[in-house]
């Protein structure tokens, strides 16, 4: 099967497709490691994406990309045939993207459009043949005359073999900061108790977070690569999710279960489906300090590495492949 994944960059911040990336979000997880996988299962996964979002390529990663230039771009946005830019996508079956209210124009070609949303409340547009959620949670109008809907699963890397790791006393919180994502909160509880918490990520919106850095107890990184990102899960005991917002999903909760790290959350949507009380994770309701004194969190690492499986990339791509031949039969 050959699939051409568009990034029409219309979002501020660029995603990052290359496999040791220095930041991404879900489109790019998602692309990055079907490309990874895919292609390794004598099928062709191209990404066609503006130049920023190729920039941290390395001889890690093959060449199935193609840089999109402005003008491409506005000429894809205006609905112009995509074979008029793109000549040899003649011969592909699936094109995917992920932008609200979004369709390639497919004239004349065998291909399928498949929409997966990023986010609650977009549109599908009707002519897109397949639209996936990652989420229960997600919300998405479309027509159910035109587009078919199934499910499947944002991945990440999980480890094959538990490994049982000597945890420091630490709360690690990997995230952008602003007021929705609660990280003051976080501080505030881990300086009253004098926990130690490491945050990483960028600031944005004049976020205060740094007038509760005294770097004894808390610490601001920055942001930080992919493999210092792993050395702090491995590290950390516990992770922190005090969001103010729906979330349909959290890809920093999936990571940090990989590595044995127990969330503390808020109860929300997605939070609310994933953690299990006690078993793989705790719900925070002004109990910070009965959380950090619990004595059960050894045995809790595992139950957290096993709830990470059920997120692998190689789930994400299974779920993915059995939705498009269930419904659009090419596969």
């Amino acid at each position: 099967m050959k699939i051409a994944y568009f990034d029409l960059h219309k979002n501020d911040i660029h995603e990052d497709y290359s496999v040791l990336p220095k930041r991404y979000g879900g489109a790019a997880t998602f692309a990055r490691h079907a490309k990874q996988v895919l292609n390794n299962q004598n099928n062709e996964f191209k990404i066609f994406a503006m130049e920023e979002s190729f920039s941290s390529y390395t001889d890690l990663d093959n060449t199935n990309f193609q840089k999109l230039s402005e003008n491409d771009i506005k000429r894809l946005n205006n609905f112009e045939p995509v074979s008029n830019l793109f000549p040899e996508l003649i011969n592909f079956d699936l094109f995917m993207f992920h932008h609200d209210g979004f369709t390639i124009n497919k004239h004349g070609l065998k291909a399928k459009n498949v929409y997966w949303p990023l986010v609650s409340n977009s549109s599908c547009h009707p002519n897109n043949d397949l639209l996936l959620l990652y989420s229960n949670n997600l919300t998405c109008f479309y027509s159910s005359n035109h587009t078919k809907v199934d499910l499947f699963k944002i991945g990440v890397n999980t480890d094959k073999i538990f490994e049982q790791r000597i945890k420091e006393p630490l709360v690690f919180q990997c995230t952008q900061h602003v007021d929705t994502f609660g990280s003051i909160e976080v501080a505030k509880e881990c300086l009253k108790y004098n926990y130690k918490c490491f945050f990483a990520g960028p600031i944005f919106n004049s976020y205060k977070l740094l007038d509760y850095i005294d770097n004894k107890t808390t610490f601001y990184l920055g942001q930080i690569s992919q493999d210092e990102k792993i050395n702090l899960y491995k590290k950390a005991t516990f992770s922190t999710f005090f969001h103010k917002h729906e979330t349909p999903f959290n890809l920093s909760l999936i990571e940090g279960f990989n590595y044995g790290v127990i969330p503390i959350c808020v109860k929300n949507t997605f939070f609310n489906s994933i953690i299990q009380e006690g078993e793989n994770g705790y719900f925070y309701n002004n109990n910070f300090k009965e959380i950090i004194d619990k004595t059960n969190l050894k045995e809790m690492q595992k139950n957290c590495f096993n709830t990470a499986q059920l997120f692998s990339k190689e789930e994400m791509i299974r779920l993915f492949l059995l939705a498009v031949n269930k419904n659009l039969n090419i596969y």
